[in-house]
């Protein structure tokens, strides 16, 4: 088997000066690298005796470099080819079970997110809109008061106020006066209730004579403008 280098440690350099003759030095340093890079092993019989005594010295380190690089070699291309796919499904594994484990995190973030905003749209009435002039229940009372409505005040505003201010298509109330007189007309629709005497009519609404609490109504209305600029 052929190399390419070899490992020449210091001390084949010790063992190799000692030798006098420089011809016979040279030969030992031919024989020592011809055997370590292709494994060509020399004839004793023809190198000098000092040549031949450092071959000898040396030879089994040059043995021992040898099959250390063959087996390292092999085994390591052995061990590469065996332990890459190995490798490769366990990282491939722990990747699968890293991105499961994500999305279940992920899934279960997103169901309490939407638990929690189920509880909280049960809780908490919608949040009305800028620019919208939200009444109090005073002034609804009020309002119904001066125009003598049947329209109970607290179940309107309650309705409203539970909707954040907003009709039955969620579009904001910005005219909470007017919604207030479309509820009192669908009251006034509805067909008169009987009285508790059996047979008896229901009794008659008073009418409001002519010009009656005008004064006030204007006055009330243009009170609630200003509170709305």
């Amino acid at each position: 088997m052929e190399r390419n280098q070899f490992t020449f440690y210091r001390s084949f350099y010790e063992a190799i000066r000692r030798i006098r003759k420089d011809g016979d030095r040279a030969k030992a340093y031919d024989a020592i690298c011809s055997y370590a890079l292709y494994g060509t092993e020399p004839d004793m019989d023809k190198l000098p005796d000092a040549a031949a005594i450092a071959f000898d010295l040396i030879k089994p380190n040059l043995d021992a470099s040898k099959r250390k690089a063959e087996s390292g070699k092999r085994g390591g291309s052995e061990k590469q080819t065996e332990s890459k796919p190995e490798v490769n499904e366990k990282q491939k594994a722990s990747k699968q079970e890293a991105s499961r484990n994500q999305e279940e995190a992920i899934s279960e973030k997103e169901k309490e997110n939407k638990k929690e905003k189920e509880i909280e749209n049960k809780c908490y009435p919608p949040t009305p809109l800028r620019g919208v002039n939200t009444p109090t229940l005073e002034q609804v009372t009020e309002f119904a008061k001066i125009r003598k409505s049947p329209v109970d005040p607290k179940a309107f505003f309650d309705y409203f106020s539970a909707a954040g201010w907003r009709d039955s298509e969620g579009k904001p109330v910005y005219n909470w006066q007017q919604k207030f007189i479309a509820w009192e007309l669908r009251e006034n629709q509805r067909p008169a209730k009987q009285s508790a005497k059996p047979g008896g009519d229901a009794p008659a609404r008073p009418k409001a004579a002519p010009g009656e609490n005008m004064a006030r109504m204007r006055e009330y209305l243009r009170q609630a403008k200003e509170d709305g600029t």
